[in-house]
């Protein structure tokens, strides 16, 4: 039978794997910080996991303009933003290079009409030329966004796939570990912990033909 992945699994997992099977020697309040950290802030970026892509008409990165604001920033739980960048119903340009971008509109312009290019900086998307008032309207703009995911607070809790489940419980573990000054013990599961990203990266291979970028560690 074929393993259910609940936060509770995943805690039970850790403290096997990490050797500390007593509550004395970690609570599970402590383990689930690990837990979650991983899940929530190391997990997407480290697997480049679609299953974290947020598309645009669904639950994308929106917004609408405001005359003379050319700056709008992302939520705390967005990590980023990807082309298409869909502006009054159009595409237009995303960068990503800020020299180039400047080189394009640079600050000394403040002309206000409708914004043709994009640029995302620092977790803000730059809107330019400035927008304008669209004859007292707002520009909607919006694009897919790569999403933070929520927490697991309950013990019946799952990963939004299950296939994350050892993974995070190898990421806590190392955490744990390296918190603990315990640099061999994390040394020994690393090799473990990239063979599970790159099951999921292989998995995403198969829903996205074209998929290149190769997770890294």
């Amino acid at each position: 039978m074929a393993i259910t992945w609940t936060l509770l699994k995943i805690r039970e997992k850790v403290r096997k794997l990490t050797g500390r099977p007593a509550t004395s020697q970690i609570t599970d309040d402590e383990i689930d910080e690990f837990i979650d950290n991983y899940y929530r802030n190391v997990l997407p970026l480290q697997t480049h996991s679609t299953e974290f892509d947020k598309f645009a008409s669904s639950a994308g990165f929106t917004g609408t303009t405001v005359a003379g604001t050319g700056e709008y920033a992302l939520d705390a739980d967005v990590f980023g933003i990807k082309a298409p960048l869909i502006f009054d119903n159009e595409e237009i340009p995303l960068s990503f290079d800020l020299t180039a971008f400047l080189l394009d509109f640079p600050p000394s312009n403040t002309t206000q009409t409708k914004p043709t290019h994009g640029l995302l900086y620092e977790r803000k998307l730059y809107l330019r030329p400035l927008p304008d008032d669209n004859d007292g309207s707002n520009y909607a703009f919006e694009a897919p966004k790569i999403d933070r995911p929520t927490s697991m607070l309950l013990d019946a809790d799952e990963p939004i796939d299950q296939l994350y489940g050892p993974l995070i419980a190898y990421g806590a573990s190392i955490d744990i570990h390296l918190d603990d000054g315990e640099s061999e013990e994390a040394s020994e599961k690393a090799g473990i912990l990239k063979s599970y990203s790159l099951l999921v990266f292989r998995k995403d291979v198969v829903a996205e033909v074209g998929r290149s970028a190769i997770p890294r560690f």
